[in-house]
Formats: C-alpha cells, sequence, structure tokens
C-alpha cells in the first residue's frame, strides 16, 4: 500500500508485515504513522509487478472515516 499527501507524506507499506486483523467482519486495517491532518490523500494498492492502482484520490484527511 501506498499513501502519498498534498503535503508531500509519502509512504508504502507491505502489506504482509504490517497489517491487524479485524475477525469479526474479515477485513484488515493497515496503519501509517505521523500522518498530517490537513492534507489530501491518494491510497494506493501495488502489485509486485509496480503496478499502482490508486483506491482512493485525493480526498481530505477530515472525510475519511473508519469502516470496521
Amino acid at each position: 500500500m501506498k499513501l502519498t499527501g498534498s503535503t508531500g507524506y509519502n509512504k508504502t507499506l507491505q502489506i504482509s508485515k504490517c497489517f491487524q486483523a479485524n475477525l469479526d467482519d474479515n477485513t484488515i486495517d493497515v496503519h501509517f504513522d505521523n500522518v498530517p491532518t490537513t492534507a489530501s490523500y491518494t491510497l494506493s494498492y501495488i502489485t509486485a509487478d509496480g503496478t499502482e492502482s490508486p483506491i482512493i484520490s485525493n480526498v481530505p484527511y477530515h472525510t475519511l472515516q473508519d469502516d470496521s
């Protein structure tokens, strides 16, 4: 997963090494640290061959919600 922000935040995490399982609803959480709350963000999934697929694009931090 790759999270990029409008203020320069840019972090890539390997899901298999940093996820937390939500067993009740069959999902996972991937936590990014020190994310500025005043930016907009794009979250992308990166495949093994390096292809990036956006999940969300240019979304303001304050509109993001935890669906778990």
